[in-house]
């Protein structure tokens, strides 16, 4: 005899399946399988005009009369073609008459996203409508069936959505709305979103009996690949559901852990259940959400009770005395399998100004892991506010609107982002141990958790806090999320091992032989998991509670709301981090190898990087998705691998961002006097320098904090090389004015760019020609004023056009737009090649056999750079024309290769 696994159906939440069949004969062989599973609920399609519901309906009455139906009516097959509204009415009212008269619900569809007919739902209610208020006193009539609409609550445009919402409460507005039908997805935050929206909408109308149906997939491998190759319109699918049933099966979990504790009905979408098999995956999938051990399914009947509502999800059978292999047991998270029992003693979990987020951030999976009792923090000390390299100009604007976003996000869950504004004292920085003491106090937190943040003053501020606290008895959890790899863990040859030391492939090699590839992102459903299990501390009444907004982050004085169009270009959220990879990944990455370079070419950048800074996107969600496209795009993953070598550097040389690796080029002479040095570097940084691509790169960045890296190259280049200012202002400037600004990558590309760095450019980048910027367009944008030049040489050039030319475009140099700073680019080029010479001259214990730089490591040895060639001098001073040793090694490297 077949083991009893039946689904009651007889309590607030039951369980409906879509039923997919051949023909009547198939229907009701399926109708009776379902009915001996304890399935009484169906849904049936309507993908053709032809369909015969009314046959349909009265095939599955005969073998079960009291199954419950809902018949869907699609708008779409059955339009009358060619006609209006008005035409189409009547039809469509006499097919509900005549076909699904029988039916329990009508469901009707039109299809998501934007409607291209005037014939939608909304139309079809409004008729139905009509008719209901034309035959309202004719109560002699059977019980017509009861009207249901469906809602998507997972668009990813926010515009999109907002359209789907007015949609709703339009069709809620017909009075003839019984029931919600949502549509399947898979941003978990979205689905909770729309259930609030649905029940707080039907509240706002006194829709007192509106119930809703949520669609689940049976994440089969075949679903799966379905969707990959050809994913069905409106159904927004996240790549971690697409990468294998294993992660599937745990966001499907979830959804039904959301549809119970909303008292929500299950509808298993077609093809649904067909099979025994089938009927078994569902089975293992209910296990998982109920969160019953094996042990205590085995033969016994379990209650799930609603946490919010206080009703009871009773009779939801799932005993049996024989059970087939649970899929759930490949199915476990690598969080569940950690096993590690979760304490009843408060935490206190601390965020940075690095790691706003909640997916794959490891300070947050740590603390909801070990704690059922968190209360998330945000301090805003007065170094994180008035430092040196602290998050002020133009980032302040990112982080503040990631705060709030993480704000919402963890309101979502029920928690509150407690924020303080920290002080110190008169012996100096506390670091905000005043107010995570008052905090521990008052909640009876155990253990506090934070990111690492690899700066030396976050290394700083985690060494005050951690032993302020040991010293008090409370647990420290100090995590890493912020890097592909924890520099403190990375030991480098000073020797050349492939490079020269703390270079790329050095660096890059020594992580992948050490450590192996980056540990992938942390599934989204299982942090949700965590997050829905953690509450917060009951003694949070007695804490003076504020918010992002009480922090005064952003300071915008004056009518110029200079914040605004960095707001605009760069939205701050998890959300949009994740939007804004999958648009790359989809339609940028093989853009980005072959056109990375373009400043005028939308698109041709991924433009991730302050997500990546603020910490809204993990670096490991964006490797893996790299990995993952199967486009193998080598650059893009190797910036990556750059952000990681920055802050190792960083660690070994912590004063990297003021003073010069290659410490012998302190003493190099920049351009003569203060005056004339203000002067430069003043017209460079408000894009008044004459030289038209330094303008608009330098103009887009005080605009927006944004340009491409190409574009930072070329005017990094040109305020060291041709107008001789020292490196460090530049870097001071672009941490002020960047929306990405991080110090650690900011100063080993400007060290770099200044010759003192490890890995000193091989290259200058021309001010005029401008290969950047082919087409001129981009110049044209940010530099109106020569928009209307005939040609994109004279646009980048303008003093090599004609006064007549000039006068035609509108074009007057010295007026409308600036001379040139300098005009003679290679004698000023010159003078900083000699003055590079000069210095070198004078550091000679800094200098090796071949005329490279020797810089000096924090245990006290040397070891060689890379330094270009034209700056190799001799033991003498005199300029080296070859490198023999260079040869030799590279004919030694081939011979090995062979």
């Amino acid at each position: 005899m077949k083991p009893s696994r039946t689904i009651s159906t007889t309590s607030s939440f039951s369980t409906r399946v879509e039923l997919f069949f051949k023909n009547p004969d198939d229907l009701k062989d399926r109708i009776r399988f379902l009915q001996s599973e304890g399935i009484s609920r169906f849904n049936i399609v309507n993908k053709d005009k032809k369909d015969t519901m009314n046959v349909w309906i009265d095939s599955i009455r005969e073998v079960y009369p009291e199954s419950n139906i809902c018949a869907h009516y699609s708008l779409k097959y059955n339009k009358v073609p060619r006609k209006g509204i008005a035409e189409q009415r009547d039809p469509f009212l006499k097919d509900l008459e005549e076909d699904y008269c029988n039916a329990d619900e009508i469901l009707l569809i039109s299809g998501s996203g934007k409607k291209t007919t005037q014939w939608n739902t909304i139309e079809a209610l409004k008729a139905v409508q009509d008719i209901k208020s034309t035959s309202a006193e004719s109560s002699s009539k059977k019980t017509k069936p009861k009207i249901s609409v469906a809602y998507n609550p997972y668009f990813p445009s926010s515009s999109d959505q907002e359209e789907e919402n007015r949609r709703l409460e339009e069709k809620f507005a017909t009075g003839c709305v019984s029931k919600i039908y949502l549509q399947f997805g898979t941003d978990l935050n979205s689905l909770k979103n729309g259930i609030e929206f649905c029940y707080s909408k039907a509240k706002e109308l006194n829709y007192d009996d509106i119930s809703i149906a949520g669609s689940l997939f049976l994440p089969t491998k075949q679903l799966i690949a379905q969707q990959k190759f050809r994913p069905w319109n409106g159904v927004f699918l996240s790549q971690e559901f697409l990468s294998g049933p294993e992660h599937a099966t745990a966001i499907v979990s979830e959804m039904i852990k959301i549809y119970m504790k909303n008292n929500i009905e299950l509808l298993w979408e077609a093809p649904g259940i067909r099979t025994e098999k089938d009927m078994g995956m569902v089975h293992d999938i209910m296990e998982r959400a109920v969160g019953s051990k094996d042990d205590e399914i085995t033969g016994n009947k379990e209650t799930v009770s609603s946490s919010t509502t206080g009703t009871s999800n009773s009779d939801i059978d799932i005993s049996a005395t024989k059970r087939p292999k649970l899929m759930i047991n490949n199915a476990r998270s690598s969080l569940e399998k950690k096993n590690i029992i979760r304490s009843d003693d408060p935490c206190l979990l601390i965020f940075g100004t690095h790691d706003v987020r909640l997916q794959d951030n490891k300070a947050v999976e740590e603390a909801t892991r070990r704690h059922k009792i968190v209360l998330p923090v945000f301090l805003w000390t007065k170094e994180d506010s008035d430092g040196m390299w602290s998050a002020k100009g133009a980032i302040a604007v990112c982080l503040q609107d990631a705060l709030y976003s993480l704000e919402t996000s963890l309101q979502s869950f029920d928690l509150h982002l407690e924020c303080r504004l920290c002080t110190n004292t008169d012996d100096g920085p506390e670091h905000g141990v005043t107010e995570i003491r008052d905090l521990i106090d008052k909640v009876g937190a155990k253990a506090v958790f934070w990111n690492k943040e690899f700066t030396p003053e976050g290394r700083k501020r985690g060494d005050f806090r951690k032993d302020f606290l040991i010293k008090r008895g409370v647990q420290v959890y100090e995590t890493q999320s912020s890097l592909l790899y924890d520099p403190d863990k990375i030991e480098l040859s000073s020797d050349f091992d492939g490079g020269h030391f703390a270079t790329l492939m050095p660096f890059l090699n020594n992580c992948r032989k050490n450590f192996g590839p980056p540990p992938r992102p942390t599934p989204r459903v299982d942090t949700f998991r965590l997050l829905e299990e953690t509450s917060l501390p009951t003694y949070t009444d007695s804490i003076s509670t504020s918010t992002v907004n009480d922090l005064n982050i952003v300071k915008v004085t004056g009518n110029h709301k200079w914040d605004e169009p960095i707001r605009k270009r760069f939205p701050m959220s998890e959300k949009a981090a994740n939007d804004a990879m999958e648009v790359f990944a989809r339609n940028g990455m093989k853009k980005y190898e072959m056109e990375r370079s373009r400043a005028d070419q939308d698109g041709a950048t991924s433009q991730l990087s302050p997500h990546l800074r603020i910490g809204t996107l993990s670096p490991n969600q964006l490797y893996w998705r790299i990995e993952d496209s199967g486009l193998s795009p080598k650059t893009l993953a190797r910036r990556l691998i750059w952000r990681d070598l920055a802050y190792y550097q960083l660690s070994v040389f912590p004063d990297m961002r003021t003073r010069c690796i290659r410490s012998h080029y302190e003493d190099m002479e920049w351009v003569d006097g203060p005056d004339e040095e203000e002067r430069r570097f003043h017209a460079w940084k408000t894009g008044m320098t004459g030289f038209p691509i330094v303008d608009a790169g330098m103009r887009e960045l005080y605009a927006t904090g944004w340009m491409t890296q190409s574009i930072r190259m070329v005017v990094a280049s040109f305020l060291v090389e041709y107008l001789r200012v020292n490196w460090t202002k530049g870097c001071e400037w672009f941490h002020y004015t960047l929306v990405d600004a991080d110090s650690a990558i900011n100063a080993m590309m400007w060290q770099n760019a200044g010759r003192s760095g490890i890995d000193q450019w091989n290259f200058i980048l021309s001010p005029t020609t401008a290969s950047q910027d082919s087409t001129g367009a981009y110049t044209q944008r940010w530099v109106p004023e020569l928009a209307d030049l005939p040609t994109s040489a004279l646009i980048h050039r303008p003093w090599e056009g004609s006064i007549d030319v000039l006068l035609q475009a509108k074009v007057v140099l010295g007026r409308t737009y600036p001379h040139r700073i300098v005009t003679d680019l290679k004698a000023e080029r010159q003078l900083s090649v000699d003055s590079t010479l000069s210095m070198r001259r004078k550091s000679q214990e800094y200098n090796d056999s071949r005329g490279y730089d020797l810089i000096q490591l924090p245990n006290g040895s040397k070891t060689i750079v890379f330094t270009k060639k034209e700056y190799r001098i001799n033991e003498n001073g005199g300029l080296l024309k070859n490198d023999p040793t260079s040869v030799r090694r590279k004919k030694t490297t081939r011979r090995k290769r062979k």
